[in-house]
């Protein structure tokens, strides 16, 4: 289950407030299925940015499965966010995949993580990197330094 109460979400720089959300509340219990429908700039993406565990609200409540976040540790939102899925309005389908095949996708690639050890993790980046005609070499670079090879 999934219940928001009273939340507000600030966004601030130097000169501006952004008052994203104000006083929000919604309860998703197991099994529904549900949309975020409004215009562009009506801050759909904070909210679910929320229940995806991705943000934390400035006041108010965000519980999921009765655990409320903002006292959960990384490793705890982690083991949340497995049991969140979402499809996005911009989903980019692969086109020689059926949708069923789409959605099952992630699961596939959390059992494919299962599988890989980190030994052989980097042997593999190694092989997409050669496939990509990157340099090997440039492995431990930081991406902002060798962007022009894109």
């Amino acid at each position: 289950m999934i219940e928001i109460s009273n939340v507000k979400k600030v966004f601030k720089n130097k000169k501006t407030e952004v008052h994203a959300l104000k006083d929000v509340s919604l309860k998703v219990e197991k099994g529904d299925i549900f949309g975020i429908v409004g215009y562009s700039g009506a801050r759909k993406s904070t909210l679910l940015r929320l229940v995806n565990l991705l943000e934390k609200p400035d006041s108010g409540s965000v519980k999921i499965k009765g655990k409320e976040i903002v006292y959960l540790s990384e490793r705890e939102l982690n083991k949340l966010r497995k049991n969140i899925g979402m499809v996005f309005q911009q989903f980019n389908l692969l086109e020689a995949q059926t949708v069923y095949q789409n959605l099952k996708i992630p699961n596939g690639l959390k059992l494919l993580w299962r599988l890989i050890t980190q030994k052989n993790l980097k042997n593999i980046w190694k092989q997409i990197i050669k496939v990509c005609g990157m340099y090997l070499m440039r492995i431990n670079k930081k991406g902002n330094s060798i962007l022009h090879f894109f």
